[in-house]
């Protein structure tokens, strides 16, 4: 497994911190930051760019993690390149359910696979219980 963290913010835009490795076979980045700078189309169209064959998968925080720092006002995103796991993303919008519980059920329904063993879900924690 290989990483990658960079930092976005309005004055810079997007940079490499840390450690980043320049592989163009990241499969996942996770994005974290304020909702009105991910709302930004150029924060995920440079994502994209960036890591083009990468599922990325964004949520809003009320502060972001960069290694040890809590930030406001910026994004974070954190590349993985997984070599030998694949990686099935799939989105729902949780008002086509009665309740959070019967969205997990659906959920559950698009993403399973003999092969399956984690699954991560980043939801709406106002709409979820």
């Amino acid at each position: 497994m290989k990483t990658s963290q960079l930092l976005w913010n309005e004055n810079e835009g997007w940079k490499e911190v840390g450690n980043t490795n320049s592989s163009n076979d990241y499969n996942l980045v996770l994005v974290f930051g304020e909702r009105m700078h991910l709302q930004n189309a150029s924060v995920y169209d440079n994502l994209k760019v960036k890591f083009p064959k990468a599922a990325i998968v964004s949520a809003s925080t009320s502060g972001d993690i960069l290694d040890t720092q809590v930030l406001e006002n910026s994004v974070t995103a954190t590349a993985i390149q997984f070599e030998k796991t694949p990686i099935k993303t799939v989105s729902l919008s949780i008002s086509g359910f009665k309740d959070s519980f019967e969205a997990g059920a659906q959920l559950t329904e698009n993403l399973f696979s003999d092969d399956l063993s984690h699954i991560l879900v980043i939801s709406d924690g106002g709409k979820v219980n």
